[in-house]
């Protein structure tokens, strides 16, 4: 009975640990959501990449096209290696390289990333669109190459 409470408290651990860890593993990064927003008026794009799969949308009114996309083995792991490259923990303490979205010089844009299926996200302050804060930016512009 010792040993079986030993066990699930181990496992607990380590299941914790990985929740709060900063960067996406291998293997974490199939659980991890990354979700992207870029706005001003007249326009409005967002994508979200979770599990192998990107989805984006186009337009904020509900009959928009949506669009999805699968992605190969070697585009997913590609990202997957530019997403350990981050420390997803700081994004929301990163700063905009530039601030055109203010007055209308640039969409506005924000990214979410989620590291654990329902677990807590983090997001990044506004920049401008196509023009992130560095740590970030060729991971969002490797999207960025995937998009239509």
């Amino acid at each position: 009975m010792k040993l079986k409470m030993l066990l699930i408290s181990l496992l607990a651990l380590s299941s914790m640990r990985n929740c709060h860890s900063a960067k996406p593993t291998a293997e974490t990064c199939l659980n991890a959501t990354w979700k992207y927003q870029a706005f001003t008026r007249g326009f409005y794009e967002t994508w979200e990449l979770h599990n192998r799969e990107l989805t984006i949308k186009k337009g904020s009114n509900p009959q928009a096209e949506t669009r999805k996309i699968t992605l190969e083995d070697g585009t997913w792991n590609e990202l997957c290696a530019l997403a350990q490259k981050v420390e997803w923990s700081t994004l929301p303490d990163l700063k905009a390289p530039s601030s055109k979205h203010r007055y209308d010089g640039a969409a506005g844009a924000t990214l979410e990333v989620s590291l654990v299926p329902e677990g807590p996200a983090v997001q990044s302050v506004t920049f401008d669109h196509n023009n992130a804060p560095g740590p970030i930016q060729p991971f969002l512009q490797k999207i960025e190459s995937l998009i239509p």
